[in-house]
This record gives structure tokens, sequence and C-alpha cells, in this order.
């Protein structure tokens, strides 16, 4: 019988690998740089250990002809089911305490989904702008499980049936399964890169690295020259690590890039031998303690950190460290007294196993549907739960029930909705704080007034000929085949209404933003810059409008919106949470946050500039957002008022804030008609 040798690197490894991706969603930023901007390759690691894990156990027992797909799947359930429901069973209660009606429906869902590993499927269809954003989904980690489990679904029976047919072919058959897979992630990537990053189909050759591993050890052994094995192993240590601090968020992952990471991982696997330095380090106590309580560690701490921001954000390195100190002794208990007891046959026994899982699932599932089909909301919020889902936003999709606002880097225009091609056309054209927030609300106008629709936008793209962003390369590159398209559907249409709006200061001063109160935004820098060299973006700007201007467009600009520093109706739930629900109306109408005029007016400054250089023309109006929310005798800018919240988070407006702008771009345009 062929027997597995215990490998104490491999769990030094699996140590390296949770580190990086506990760093990368710690967010630390020593200066204004990601510790470890590319940490997430970690999951990369994992990917390739568990193919090549999983691939010596089965071949083996097909060797020796004991291999049976039950027992196989039972041992996946014992590993992984018993960690990953206490985890989602301990979110529930924060859920319901913390999350917002639809920040708890996208819980349920990916909880759900979770549970019959079809996550990864879940947050790729998710609508990833308008969903609450990444830091805040407890659950979102889990698409790494359903990606390994839909593998350790079909890959079992794709060996079983090369045994039997192939036997000679395996390697080959790996081989070329992991290529068409490397194929098509790096086709993908660049074309659907949130399939790209979620999709078994574009991550099974990191799987099938591991798994080439496997076959070519028991088919040659494990065996190097002295050279390679005296120098593969510190060099793939090393180009682990050097992914993890160079590689950033926008790459485009997995891709031809991501053979660093594997390949890196390989090296390790294969030429670490005993004795060597690497092997050494990799296999002491400490490496190989974290390498244990890696699964916990990796299931428990992104639920901590998520309730943790959706509690305060942002969180200090204090704060930070302690989550990580909570998710290492949780990671602990439960490897003490879950994993390990569940892993033995005599301590749990299957009949324990399957009962015990389905109770497990009945209550687990049984609380997530019930979030699902009421959000929570009614029994948390009482009479303001309307409050709190009127400043959701509002989804324009078209026909096919697509979100107009996520069709932006793909189709000109976004949506079109035409109710007479002899009309005139009412175009919003930006970034968010354009078609993303405004499109429900502009349509309504249009079709009051007998007017086409159409959506020009794309999420931190200003609407700016002949500028670049200075800090993503791959953003850039997205957004500048963006404004050309645009520009150029904008100049074969008849003259028509362009609305344009655009988080201005973002894009001019570069910074994010500080309400100087400690409400700071928690972004990265995103100044353009004109691609002339020495030219003022200011210029650019100004052309951009001027040329719109020329084209016989009527354009509305739209002044900066009040930035906030702060999520809005989250702040607002956070100081209703202890109030009992029937005195919950009167407690909101004591709450009053409001932020800084003048902030405002030394933010907005340049934009401000830029609009009032334009003059007085016939075909230029003038929409003032500030005006409509801030007081001029006060000083301050509200953020809600009795009967709405005025901002979905910290920057974008609600669909009652939205309205108000709407309002006046309906009065500059048609007045009194």
């Amino acid at each position: 019988m062929m027997k597995a040798d215990y490998r104490p690197e491999i769990d030094g490894l699996r140590a390296i690998a949770v580190s990086c991706v506990i760093i990368f969603h710690a967010e630390f930023f020593p200066g204004s740089r990601h510790l470890l901007a590319g940490g997430y390759v970690g999951v990369d690691v994992f990917f390739v250990i568990s193919g090549y894990l999983i691939t010596l156990i089965i071949h083996r027992e097909l060797i020796d002809g004991r291999f049976s797909l039950a027992r196989f799947y039972e041992r996946r359930a014992r590993r992984i089911l018993p960690p990953l429901l206490l985890a989602i069973a301990a979110a529930l209660p924060l859920a319901w305490i913390y999350m917002l009606p639809k920040a708890t429906l996208e819980f349920a869902g990916s909880g759900l989904s979770a549970l019959f590993f079809g996550s990864n499927i879940w947050f790729w269809k998710e609508d990833s702008y308008t969903a609450e954003a990444s830091m805040f989904k407890p659950l979102l980690h889990t698409w790494t499980l359903s990606v390994e489990e839909q593998f350790y679904l079909l890959y079992p029976m794709f060996l079983i049936a090369l045994w039997k047919l192939l036997r000679s072919h395996v390697l080959t058959a790996l081989l070329v399964a992991l290529f068409l897979s490397l194929a098509l992630a790096e086709v993908v990537s660049g074309w659907r890169p949130v399939a790209a990053f979620y999709l078994l189909a574009t991550r099974g050759w990191e799987l099938l690295a591991g798994a080439v591993l496997a076959r070519l050890e028991l088919q040659l052994g494990r065996s190097a020259p002295p050279a390679l094995a005296a120098a593969l192993p510190p060099i793939g240590l090393l180009l682990i690590a050097s992914a993890a601090v160079v590689f950033s968020d926008p790459m485009f992952h997995p891709a031809l890039t991501t053979t660093v990471v594997v390949a890196g991982t390989m090296c390790v696997i294969w030429f670490a031998q005993p004795g060597h330095p690497a092997t050494r380090l990799l296999s002491s106590r400490p490496f190989v303690a974290i390498g244990l309580i890696s699964y916990s560690l990796y299931i428990w701490h992104f639920p901590l950190f998520a309730f943790a921001r959706i509690r305060q954000t942002p969180l200090s390195t204090l704060q930070k460290f302690e989550v990580i100190a909570l998710t290492v002794a949780l990671a602990a208990i439960t490897y003490l007294l879950v994993e390990r007891p569940v892993r033995f046959k005599k301590w749990v026994t299957r009949r324990r196993l399957v009962a015990g899982l389905a109770v497990a699932y009945a209550l687990t599932g049984g609380v997530l549907a019930y979030y699902w089909l009421t959000d929570g909301a009614y029994m948390r919020l009482g009479p303001l739960v309307g409050l709190f889902e009127r400043a959701e936003r509002e989804t324009l999709r078209n026909d096919k029930s697509e979100d107009c606002f996520n069709l932006g880097q793909d189709r000109v225009p976004n949506c079109a909705f035409v109710v007479d091609k002899d009309a005139r056309t009412l175009v919003i054209a930006g970034d968010s704080h354009g078609p993303f927030v405004f499109g429900t609300r502009l349509l309504k106008l249009a079709r009051k007034r007998n007017l086409n629709y159409v959506e020009l936008g794309l999420a931190s793209c200003p609407f700016v000929i002949g500028v670049h962003k200075v800090s993503d390369a791959i953003d850039e590159a997205r957004c500048k085949g963006a404004v050309a398209r645009w520009h150029k559907y904008l100049r074969r249409i008849p003259p028509s209404t362009v609305v344009l709006s655009a988080r201005w200061p973002l894009y001019l001063t570069g910074m994010p933003f500080d309400n100087k109160e400690g409400g700071v935004e928690l972004v990265k820098p995103q100044p353009i810059v004109s691609d002339q060299a020495g030219e003022p973006v200011e210029a650019r700007i100004r052309g951009t409008i001027e040329l719109l201007l020329a084209l016989g467009h009527q354009v509305v600009l739209i002044y900066p919106i009040p930035e906030v520093g702060f999520d809005v109706p989250k702040t607002i739930r956070a100081q209703l949470r202890d109030v009992p629900p029937l005195q919950l109306k009167k407690r909101y109408e004591q709450i009053h946050l409001t932020t800084s005029l003048p902030v405002y007016e030394e933010r907005t400054a340049s934009t401000f500039a830029i609009f009032e250089s334009l003059g007085t023309r016939d075909n230029l109006f003038r929409v003032y957002p500030h005006r409509l929310f801030c007081s001029a005798d006060t000083r301050r800018c509200i953020t809600h008022d009795t009967e709405n919240i005025l901002y979905m988070d910290d920057q974008h407006v609600s669909p009652p804030g939205a309205a108000m702008i709407v309002a006046e771009i309906e009065r500059v345009l048609f007045g009194g008609r």
C-alpha cells in the first residue's frame, strides 16, 4: 500500500500563503503604499498545494485499487464543512445587528451559495459596483472554497476516466487541461476580469499545476540534481514574496503573470529536501503551527475584518492587530475543538458526521433563507425600514435586465431608451457621480419631457479627452478607450442635451476626501494629468466641454456633489443600534450629521474655477448641488433630513438626493414649462 509521507514544509508554505492573505486584507499602509499589495497571491499558493495533495491521495488509492468516491467526499466534508458552518453561524447574529437591508440580503445570498459551494458564481454575477464594497462582505473569501469544491467534485471522475481509458497518458491529459485553462485565463482576464478571477475554468490550471507535480512524483520520484535542489526552493520563496509585494489589486489575475506565483510554489514543493535551509525554515515550529491552523485562520479572518469595518471605518492599526489576534485565537480553538476531532472517525463516526452536518445545514440555511426573504429589516428597523431602503441605489436596467452602468466598459452607449428617433436625446455622461446615481431619475425626466435617454459612463473614469491617471495603468487603459468611444458617439449623433457629472475634486486634487472632522476616505489617490507634457489638465477639461458645445450639444454642468467622509446610512444605523423600536423615529430625528461647507469650498475651488472660466453660453447650463445640500448661514452641509437619507454611502447621493438634483436640472433646462 502506498502511503504519503508527511511533509512539514508544505504546512510552512501554507503559513506563508495564509499570512499573505491576512496581511493583504488587513490593509496596512506604511506611508502611502499597501504593505502587501499583492498578498492575494496566497490563494494561488493554496490552489497549487491543494491540487498536489489531492492528486497524490487519489492516485495512490487508484494504484492500490482502493479509491472510493464516497470516502473521498467524506474526507473533504470532514476537512472543509465544520469550520465553514461554524464561521457562517457566528456571522448570522452579527449580520442581524450591524448590517443594513441591502447588505443583509447580499450576505444571505452569499451565505446560501457558500453552503452549496457556488459563492464564486454568486460573487461573479453580483453587481460588483452597486453591491456592498468587498471589505464589508463577510463571506467573500468563501469563493475560494467553492472553486476547490467544484474542482473536487469533477476532478476525481476525470482521473478515474483517464485511469480506465488512458492510463499511460494521464500526465499528458493533465498538461493539456492545464494549458487550456491557462490560455483561457489569459484571454478572459483581459475581457471579463471578474469572471476570470472567480471561475473554476480560469482557476483550474493552478490546481492542475499541483496535480502535474504529483503525477510526476509518482512516475519519477521527487529527485533533483543537487544544484537545483539547493537553488530552487529559495528562488521559489523569492518569487512568491516578490509577487506579494509587487503585484497589485487592479492587475489582470489570474493570467500569465500569475505563473510567477505558481512556478514559485511548484519549485518549493518539488525541490525542498530535508536539511536544506529553506526546508528547515518552512518546517520550523512557528511555520508548521500556523500552517496547521491555516484553514481556520482563513475561514475566520475575513468575517472578523468585515464586521469590524462595518462597525467602524477606518480601522486603526491597533484595531487591525486586535482583529488578527482574535483570528489566531479563534483559529487555534477551532482547530483543536472542531477540525481535529471531526477528522477522526473514532470520535466522529460517519453517521454522526452526516447527522451533525444535516442539522447544521438546516439551521444555518434556514436563518439565511429568512434573511434572504425578509432582510430581517422590519424587526430591526421598524418604522425606519423604508428610510433605509430608499437610500439604496435604484438600478437602471435595460430590456435584458442588465445594469446599464455596469455595461460602460463594453458598450457605447451603456444603455439607450428611445421614445422617438426624431426626438432630442438626453445624455448623462461621467463616472459613478453621473449615470450610476442619476440614471433612473433622469430616465423619468426624459420620459416626462418626451426625450430619448442615453447613458455614457464608467466607474472612476472622468469624461475628459487627452488625460490619464498616474496611479493605475490597467484602469487607465480601460478608461481612455471608453472616453474615446463616448466622444466618437457624441460626434455622430444630432445635437443633444449632455449632462456632465463626475467626481472632479478627486481627479484634480488627486487626494481622497478628508472632512477635517475625523472622516477620511480610504481610497488610493487618483490624480489625472494631461497627455501633453507641461499642459495643465484644466485646459483639457475646458477643451472637452468646449468641444461638446461646438458640436451643438446643450451641456449641463453638475458642479461637485458635497463629499461626506463617512458612510451616512451605516453611521445613522450605528446611532440607532440600541434604540427600542418605538423610539427609533424620534431618535432618528435627533441625529444631525453634517459636514463643513468651507471644507467643500476649499476642495472644489479648482473645479469651480474651470467651470466658471467657460463664461455664459446659450447652450451651457449649470447646476450647483451644494446650494441644495449646504446652508450659507450655518456653513454646514446636510446628509439627511426628517424624511430621507440623502447619500447611499460616503459620497454617492441616494435616490432622494439624486431627485433633488434632477429637479434642479429640469428647472434650469425647462424653467417653469
